[in-house]
């Protein structure tokens, strides 16, 4: 426990609509949590450029990606930010996919088909 009560808890427990009473919520928010929401959607979500770029990199550059990691995937296809899981997530969809073979952490990825049509609609 902190050295200071948390004046919202009692208040919380006893105005949340659980006593059966009514109550109100005011929220508040800045123009910028919205951007910042939209990001998080953008950086989980990759579009059907992102795959084709990652593919091609993946083409042209076989054995990099297995000598030199994920990180050197990031920082060719994105900018820096640790929130970007955009490769993670596009690298898991090529797997389930079938379109590549292996892992990057054991340094055996390779391509093993074309995109389909079903990752880039």
């Amino acid at each position: 426990m902190g050295k200071y009560p948390a004046p919202w808890s009692p208040i919380t427990r006893k105005s949340a609509g659980r006593d059966g009473d009514e109550s109100n919520c005011i929220l508040l928010y800045d123009e910028q949590d919205l951007l910042i929401h939209m990001d998080f959607i953008k950086w989980n979500n990759p579009d059907e450029q992102f795959y084709n770029r990652l593919y091609g990199l993946l083409i042209d550059e076989p054995e990099a990606p297995n000598s030199l990691g994920i990180e050197w995937l990031k920082e060719k296809l994105l900018f820096k930010n640790k929130h970007d899981f955009r490769v993670e997530t596009a690298l898991s969809i090529f797997d389930r996919y079938g379109v590549t073979k292996g892992e990057l952490d054991k340094h055996n990825l390779k391509i093993m088909t074309p995109i389909p049509k079903e990752i880039n609609q």
